[in-house]
């Protein structure tokens, strides 16, 4: 007897699954999926319940053959009655959108819908190709194969599946099927090329694929109907969490600061600005745009709760809210204060996730915390199961621009979603035209919301519903005055021009690791005195993150008054200094370093110096910056040479910036995406830049490597749990990987990436590694690896 309660024919999915159970599972969680969201995406008479219904049911009746059933029992004979096809002859994905193209055709009375249908069947265990590709003829082995697919079933099994599944399945039907599919994909292909292209289409096929792969995988790692109330039911929030947390603060003394309350007072202005800022739901992008330090991380969860209650109220409709951000540094600090707001919640309500998550889900189940096996919690993580998503741009992105089955099954929690973008400056320029009309088509036909979040306002939607008025937010602040110098000087020139004060603290910020380097050896063994030489810190991503953590966290307790760093301190580093030089940078960053600057108002200026310094061949800016982003700022601030800005100044000066580069850029990037994306050319020639090109974060110029340091006794036991998993010759390739995931988090608290021209260590277990023997040869205590040869731009 199944769990479904017939007895099941004899046919299995997975090893003890009955078949059709399985496939009922699959329908259902698709159903369900799709029912918790309320979209424009389709037409009524689209019918995109049976489409879904049919699509979960049809994704794994190929697996009915001799040649899978056999396969899944492990008999040797079969492999030798079919030994050339025998890999062929197993697969069950061709076999199962035949069948899955014709039902849903049957029961829809649409053409596309039923492509759409045959399409995430066909590709549901690997990535979407260009639609013409897909809408090819099947060749003559391929229906060879499927004769013979077919000719092997058992009738009486099928017989006794088809009644379970309440579809009518026979052979001949399904050879009839495979006969005619032919014709139909001839005539589909057809209609492509001639096509008017879109982005509905294309966020349908991602909303139909998505849902399949992620109710078959949750299927069978979570298990069958009855314990999916359990996993998928959604949870309450409540609005007033944020207020009770801000007057936590205020109670607690943690917003006051030295000089009064005048940076308190505006943070608490500003806060009860978007508390009472009246949501209009048909707007649909809104924007908040603040100086830095005035809390605007909690302002953005505060006003996405507003509109999660609007929507609940007026519409029934309970959205996910999905905070993304660009670096790893400031997910772990925004999820560190999200937990705090609501009081240590399980991740059902919270989640972080990106590629270094730790693999570890919580509920609550009758008062009682549970903690999810392995396998369950790493299905709920990467479904982005929970109602509040803290993740990366990366993850985002990659969700909704891809033909990756593993970044597309999370795209249906895009709908209904509402999605805060913080630094949205710090979104590549050559993107800005893809990310406005994706994110505009999102908001009109997946029924989602956006809130831009930033200090440096760049012009990637145009108009965009305020929030709050910013103006006399800039008007109100004098934290610091800007001096511009961009005479362009080397490093050991500006090191003759730096003075210290007694009381003060600096922090100087550089472009490359080696031009840091250089700095940090002067002014310590030149130009400090013997007591300063202890108070001054070195900061780059060629330190172990674990180390660069700790280093943070002494800044911030004022345990160093000098930090000389590349940009790795600028992006949501929560530290204040009293001087802050930077090398010169696109104007955006300026203004992050800056904000690094007297960020709480704790003195009654703080000082920021631009300069630009160079080598012997050109400045060190251009070897990380492109080239449109420096020549618009140098353009902004030539005329400022040598005089200062005041940071009232910052926001016309940033406006004027974002015109100017938004003038400027091309899009061609962005037009050729486009055009795949409405082309439906998933992957292809390069050329063409298919979908699959899309890459957030581009290929380094140099290649790297990643590199393990064993860098102290931690670090050494991580490495003995590591090379024990490598080498244990008794675990498959995914055992590995599924041992690898419970330590990857600590793992890669020691791993750094260096470039690949440099003297690399020895490759140990498949990656770099430097035990502690060799520390003295490759890795520096104080200022990380050690770059060997000519490495300008490090």
């Amino acid at each position: 007897m199944s769990a479904c309660g017939h007895i099941c024919s004899g046919l299995f999915s997975h090893t003890g699954i009955c078949l059709e159970n399985h496939l009922l599972d699959v329908a259902d969680l698709c159903v369900r999926f799709h029912k918790q969201n309320s979209l424009s995406l389709f037409e009524p008479e689209e019918k995109v319940e049976d489409l879904l219904w049919l699509v979960g049911l049809c994704h794994d009746i190929g697996k009915s053959t001799e040649y899978f059933q056999e396969y899944l029992t492990q008999k040797e004979y079969i492999t030798q009655k079919v030994k050339g096809d025998t890999k062929l002859l197993r697969k069950h994905s061709l076999l199962s959108a035949v069948c899955s193209y014709f039902l849903v055709k049957q029961k829809t009375q649409n053409d596309f819908l039923a492509f759409v249908g045959y399409l995430a069947v066909k590709r549901h265990h690997s990535n979407l190709d260009d639609i013409l590709n897909e809408t090819s003829y099947i060749d003559d082995k391929e229906l060879r194969i499927l004769e013979k697919q077919i000719q092997s079933i058992d009738d009486k099994k099928l017989e006794a599946f088809s009644k379970n599944l309440s579809v009518d399945l026979t052979k001949e039907r399904i050879r009839s099927w495979c006969n005619e599919i032919q014709k139909e994909l001839f005539e589909l292909k057809r209609k492509f090329r001639n096509r008017n292209g879109n982005l509905t289409d294309y966020l349908k096929i991602n909303y139909i694929f998505s849902i399949l792969l992620d109710a078959d995988k949750s299927a069978v790692v979570l298990g069958g109907r009855s314990r999916f109330e359990d996993y998928f039911s959604r949870k309450d929030l409540d609005l007033s969490c944020v207020d009770r947390y801000v007057d936590s603060l205020k109670q607690s003394g943690a917003r006051k600061m030295n000089r009064g309350s005048n940076i308190n007072d505006l943070r608490n202005q500003a806060y009860n600005s978007v508390s009472n800022f009246e949501i209009d739901l048909s707007q649909r992008i809104f924007s908040m745009n603040l100086p830095t330090g005035l809390g605007k991380t909690l302002m953005a969860l505060k006003f996405a709760l507003k509109i999660r209650q609007n929507l609940e109220t007026k519409k029934g409709i309970k959205a996910r809210i999905i905070y993304s951000l660009p670096f790893l540094s400031i997910i772990d600090q925004t999820f560190s204060v999200f937990t705090k707001v609501l009081n240590n919640p399980t991740s059902d309500i919270l989640l972080q996730h990106h590629h270094l998550s730790d693999m570890v889900y919580t509920k609550q189940n009758n008062g009682e915390q549970i903690e999810y096996e392995d396998d369950q919690a790493k299905i709920m993580l990467e479904g982005w199961n929970s109602e509040i998503i803290v993740t990366t741009f990366y993850q985002l992105f990659q969700t909704l621009v891809s033909n990756s089955k593993s970044n597309i099954r999370k795209f249906h929690r895009l709908a209904n979603s509402i999605i805060i973008l913080d630094e949205v400056q710090c979104i590549p320029h050559r993107y800005w035209s893809l990310v406005k009309e994706l994110m505009i088509s999102l908001t009109e036909k997946m029924n989602s919301y956006v809130i831009l979040v930033t200090a440096t306002q760049p012009m990637i939607f145009g108009q965009s519903t305020k929030i709050i008025d910013e103006r006399q937010y800039f008007n109100s602040l004098n934290r610091v005055d800007v001096y511009i110098d961009i005479t362009p000087k080397t490093i050991p020139e500006f090191a003759k021009q730096i003075s210290f004060e007694e009381g003060k603290s600096y922090l100087f910020i550089l472009n490359t690791i080696n031009s840091a380097k250089e700095l940090y050896s002067i002014l310590k063994n030149d130009i400090l005195k013997d007591g300063f030489r202890r108070e001054i810190v070195f900061l780059s991503s060629h330190i172990v993150p674990r180390e660069r953590l700790m280093r943070i966290e002494k800044i911030k307790r004022g345990e160093f008054r000098i930090a000389v760093t590349t940009q790795v301190i600028e992006a949501g580093v929560d530290v204040s200094f009293d001087v802050v030089y930077r090398d010169l940078a696109p104007l955006d960053s300026i203004n992050q370093a800056c904000g690094r600057c007297n960020r709480n108002w704790e003195k009654e200026s703080g000082k920021v110096f631009i300069l630009k310094l160079k080598d012997e061949r050109r400045a060190f800016a251009s070897y990380v910056y492109d080239s449109i982003l420096l020549e618009s700022t140098e353009e902004i601030l030539k005329p400022i040479d040598s005089s200062k800005i005041r940071e009232q100044d910052f926001l016309q000066l940033v406006g004027k910036y974002f015109d100017m580069v938004n003038q400027r850029k091309s899009n061609n990037i962005s037009r050729q995406l486009l055009d795949s994306i409405k082309q439906l050319r998933y992957d292809g020639e390069a050329e063409k830049m298919p979908i699959s090109s899309f890459k957030l974060i581009e290929d380094e110029r140099f290649p790297k490597i990643s590199v393990f340091v064993e860098i102290n006794r931690e670090a050494k036991s991580v490495w003995e749990d590591y090379k024990k998993i490598w080498e244990n010759n008794n675990l498959k390739p995914f055992e590995k990987m599924k041992e690898f995931e419970k330590i990857k988090s600590k793992f890669y608290d020691f791993v750094i990436s260096v470039p690949c021209f440099s003297s690399l260590p020895p490759i140990v277990c498949g990656i770099g590694y430097i035990s502690s023997n060799q520390l003295e040869d490759y890795y520096d205590l104080e200022t990380g690896y050690k770059i060997s040869g000519d490495a300008i731009i490090w």
